[in-house]
């Protein structure tokens, strides 16, 4: 097995679920595990999901669901991002749900239904103020009109999602709140599945109008911001690490990686490390990117190469072997996804899921 590995601790994944369950009050939970479960792993996720209950997970594409029905989970599922209406055979097949915001999608999906003898289970996507997903407002009274003339489909849920859930300061959340619940009262039906939080929605705002809550980055302990895990008493689950495979003296004046990106100005040791940006580790972290060894902290030199990553671990006592936290804690210091993804210009939730999955993911307790 590779040095270089992902760690998932399965206790935190669990005492996380259980806090935001805490928060969700009346709410069942949506498990959201797209993305490859935001860069943890979907199959060993999902399985600590359902261990802990779960009864519906979400995906955005019906290739997730695929894997996870082939690895063995047939609970229910639901693809939430607008599919093509090409893709809804595999939907049939694979016994999905799915969210739909186009009125050509939901004839494919009733076609497809009414062929294999069965209903798929929709749930309507309104755009509430996002623009990106979904049915507008003004056009619910027509898709309800056209639902009933759809025999191949059941209208199960209705959903939507916050553009900002995170900003408290702005007012836009609540204006898509009150869209949300006006479209809701005009659906002459018991719905089982209703929801709109995502997670800092769960944590912002009321949801008692909602069956559902869509927890996903929050299952991993964190959050758009820093500050929002914090109140919220979660605890990461994801550590970074690797090991020093090689060590070299480098004198001064002498270019350390590709294209000149750091020149020594004194004599230094370097330790090199097999993590890149073949890895998902970004470019956009050379230069600026820290580790921890033997607790403490070492900066990464040059350029961020495809597959290794260089250090000055110049003045220090590391040998070959010794271990590097690149995210994680290590003795009385922790190096973040905030903080990784503050020096890359960028969000956490980019750092975990660009985590590529040759980097081997070992779950422990």
């Amino acid at each position: 097995m590779r040095q270089t590995k992902i760690e998932i601790n399965i206790s935190n994944l669990r005492y996380n679920i259980n806090k935001i369950k805490e928060y969700s009050k009346q709410c069942e939970l949506i498990g959201v595990v797209k993305a490859n479960a935001y860069g943890h792993g979907i199959i060993e996720v999902a399985r600590i999901l359902r261990d802990e209950n779960i009864a519906i997970l979400a995906v955005a594409f019906a290739s997730e669901a695929k894997l996870l029905r082939e690895n063995g989970d047939n609970g229910e599922i639901l693809i939430m991002a607008q599919g093509y209406d090409s893709e809804v055979n595999m939907i049939v097949d694979y016994n999905l749900q799915v969210a739909s915001g186009s009125k050509s999608h939901l004839k494919a999906l009733s076609e497809a239904g009414i062929s294999a003898n069965t209903k798929v289970k929709v749930h309507l996507f309104i755009d509430t103020g996002m623009h990106r997903d979904g049915f507008l407002v003004n056009e619910i009274d027509d898709v309800l009109e056209l639902t009933q003339s759809l025999k191949g489909i059941e209208i199960v849920g209705l959903m939507s999602h916050y553009l900002a859930s995170e900003d408290l300061e702005s007012d836009t959340s609540n204006k898509q709140q009150n869209l949300f619940k006006e479209t809701l009262n005009k659906i002459n039906k018991t719905l089982q599945y209703i929801h709109l939080s995502n997670s800092s929605g769960i944590l912002n705002y009321n949801n008692s109008f909602a069956t559902h809550v869509r927890p996903g980055i929050a299952l991993h302990g964190l959050m758009p911001d820093e500050k929002l895990a914090l109140k919220f008493g979660l605890k990461p689950t994801l550590t970074l690490k690797t090991k020093i495979s090689l060590i070299k003296e480098v004198k001064k004046g002498e270019i350390v990686g590709y294209s000149f990106k750091y020149k020594t100005d004194k004599n230094i040791k370097v330790g090199l490390i097999s993590i890149g940006y073949g890895d998902g580790y970004p470019v956009a972290l050379t230069n600026k990117a820290e580790c921890l060894i033997k607790g403490k902290r070492f900066k990464l030199i040059g350029s961020v190469c495809m597959d290794q990553c260089m250090i000055d671990i110049s003045e220090s006592d590391i040998i070959i072997g010794d271990e590097v936290i690149l995210i994680g804690k290590q003795g009385n210091d922790e190096i973040t996804a905030y903080e990784l993804a503050e020096k890359a210009n960028t969000i956490s939730y980019e750092i975990t899921t660009s985590l590529l999955p040759r980097i081997p993911r070992v779950y422990v307790l």
